[in-house]
């Protein structure tokens, strides 16, 4: 499945529609700005930044084992991957401004499974009293306790969220018209590629003959069989010679806007403007500099979807557990580094080797394998 095919196929949620609740309307432009190539990359970075962590579970502040963890961090979804479902998650995160997910069944004292639901599919309403939400799918009332619901930047006594794309429409608009711009103007601007001249004297017919000699048509404006001149080339007569336009200021100044337009984008989501493979003017690319810029984005923008999603899931873990993504495999810069910190931490005492392993996704040393290690020390 494709990056967004989660939202392609917004409507096949086996959901009865109810009755007496209307979904808000959408705006049907509202993923118009993924059509642009700088958005579709911020999705993209931010997307496949978080489903790659490692989720688990603590308790009472201590790391719980693999097999102490709620299936739900593991396989939330039996249809699809845990990456997968993770990913659904941010997506609507970050073109909606809210994540939705159904809890299925019941194991342990947790849901058996959890299905992540479109966001266009969920109308979000107030109780009677005006103190509780009502989720609806489809029209269709769904429990509260059954619905995960994660959202970005909403205001005290706000319903849902508020996504970047929702809170900068006016700006993705902005850039968007300049795409479109550009795509009309090249395709039909009419302005010549370059000008045929010469210093010898023509006249209309021989003018006319040459410039569709040049196009490549015989004297009745047809298409010249090329069978002959495969590699197209021409002679040029009379002196002619050819000059081809460079790009005029006009020209220069909109693919300044274009590189604006990627900054500011870049600036909107809160991924570096190198992770979407845009050169910013006065700012030379050095490993430290790069290593910061990952650090920061890790910190201030991934968080920020991570710390939302951890909460809603720990909501729907059994009492005391927390849901917690890892983020060493992203800090760290390297295996080797890894690995030597861990060393230095067991040596230390701050660490022992299951508590490094589980960082590392790793199952706990069983019992011949630690005699085994005690006897190679």
């Amino acid at each position: 499945m494709g990056l967004l095919d989660f939202f392609k196929r917004s409507k096949t949620f086996s959901v009865p529609s109810g009755k007496g609740i209307t979904p808000p309307p959408r705006s049907p432009r509202l993923d118009e700005p993924l059509s642009l190539p700088a958005v579709y990359r911020a999705v993209q970075v931010i997307a496949n930044g978080i489903s790659q962590l490692p989720l688990y579970a603590e308790k009472n502040g201590r790391r719980l084992t693999p097999a102490q963890t709620p299936g739900i961090l593991k396989t939330p979804d039996l249809n699809i991957s845990r990456d997968e479902f993770i990913e659904q998650l941010v997506l609507s995160l970050a073109l909606r401004g809210n994540a939705y997910w159904l809890a299925i069944g019941e194991y342990r004292g947790a849901p058996a499974e959890l299905r992540a639901i479109h966001p266009d599919l969920v109308t979000v309403t107030w109780d009677k009293t005006k103190t509780r939400r009502v989720y609806s799918i489809n029209g269709k009332e769904i429990p509260a306790g059954k619905m995960g619901h994660a959202a970005l930047s909403r205001m005290p006594g706000m319903l849902t969220g508020i996504g970047p794309i929702t809170a900068a429409r006016r700006d993705l608009e902005g850039a968007a018209a300049i795409r479109d711009y550009a795509t009309d103007y090249f395709a039909s601007s009419g302005q010549p590629a370059g000008i045929l001249s010469t210093e010898q004297p023509l006249n209309k017919a021989e003018a006319s003959d040459i410039l569709q000699a040049w196009n490549y048509l015989d004297e009745n404006g047809q298409p010249l069989d090329m069978a002959s001149n495969p590699s197209r080339a021409r002679v040029l007569p009379k002196g002619i010679k050819y000059t081809p336009i460079l790009i005029s200021p006009k020209d220069a100044q909109w693919l300044e806007a274009r590189a604006f337009t990627t900054t500011e984008i870049a600036r909107l989501f809160g991924v570096p403007a190198g992770l979407l493979l845009a050169a910013v003017d006065g700012n030379s690319q050095t490993y430290s500099n790069i290593e910061q810029a990952w650090i920061e984005f890790s910190r201030f923008t991934l968080t920020g979807y991570t710390r939302k999603i951890e909460g809603e899931l720990s909501r729907m873990l059994p009492a005391g557990m927390q849901a917690k993504f890892n983020y060493e495999g992203l800090l760290r810069a390297d295996t080797k580094t890894r690995y030597e910190s861990y060393q230095i931490a067991i040596n230390c005492g701050l660490l022992t080797k299951d508590e490094a392993r589980a960082l590392e996704g790793r199952e706990p040393l069983d019992e011949q394998d630690q005699e085994q290690e005690e006897t190679n020390e």
